[in-house]
């Protein structure tokens, strides 16, 4: 069950209706399988290695959950021009994107090239304007007031708190004036039992993805203030699983 909440910062929804963009298109022509930008540096994090088996561990753990929450806010939002998917993982939430906006242009960047291959395997062979960049948020400098939707789903959880920071600015910087921005993760809630039960979840998962994945978290950061300081106001959230994940729709 999902619970509707007002966020924190206590704003209505207020969803900007102007958009605009360049154009890009993918196809086995047009846009390569993977771009990698030349120069920049890796932070050692990867999913490559539990790449194929991620889609099967979120199941058993959560079972569709997540994806429930990647695509909550999917209907509340106008069509979108220009996206920044970052860290989207093997294509879940892409392909179902993809399907409902079919004209946005989508910039896919994630450091792990086996989940980019996944993610563009999950696409038909028409051609839509998905462009797939494999490279590290920590090293890679988008376009700047480029995007007028950033989406990152179960991706910022990844970051300690210096890098998490780093990242957020970059993306904010990408963003437009008007921008949303569509955030899916963990969270920690207050009541006591729920807290206990979000907390042990966050023990296991940090442990195991600092082993497969070497993540640099060790404990969950709220990314509230950064975004905050950067412009976005959270609109809306919805919780599940005892408060443990969330969907969020952010607004500049």
């Amino acid at each position: 069950m999902w619970e509707r909440s007002r966020c924190r910062d206590g704003r209505d929804a207020e969803v900007p209706p102007t958009f605009t963009s360049d154009v890009f298109h993918r196809g086995e022509q047009a846009i390569p399988l993977l771009e990698k930008t030349e120069g920049a540096e890796r932070s050692g994090a990867t999913f490559d290695f539990i790449a194929r088996l991620y889609r099967l561990l979120e199941s058993i753990a959560f079972q569709n959950s997540l994806q429930r929450a990647r695509t909550f806010f999917l209907d509340q939002i106008p069509t979108p021009e220009r996206v920044l998917v970052a860290g989207e993982g093997n294509g879940r939430f892409l392909r179902e994107f993809v399907r409902r906006f079919p004209k946005a242009r989508i910039d896919c960047v994630d450091a792990s090239a086996r989940m980019l291959e996944l993610a563009r395997a999950k696409l038909p062979d028409a051609n839509h304007s998905v462009r797939f960049i494999r490279n590290d948020l920590l090293a890679w400098s988008p376009e700047e007031d480029a995007y007028d939707l950033i989406v990152t789903h179960f991706f910022l959880d990844c970051f300690d708190e210096h890098e998490l920071a780093k990242v957020v600015a970059a993306l904010a910087k990408s963003a437009t004036q008007n921008a949303l921005w569509l955030l899916a993760d963990f969270s920690i809630p207050r009541q006591p039992l729920r807290k206990l039960h979000a907390q042990t979840w966050l023990w296991v998962m940090h442990r195991f993805f600092r082993v497969v994945a070497r993540i640099s978290a060790r404990r969950l950061i709220d990314p509230l203030p950064f975004m905050s300081a950067h412009g976005f106001r959270c609109a809306q959230n919805k919780y599940s699983r005892l408060g443990l994940v969330k969907s969020e729709l952010w607004r500049r």
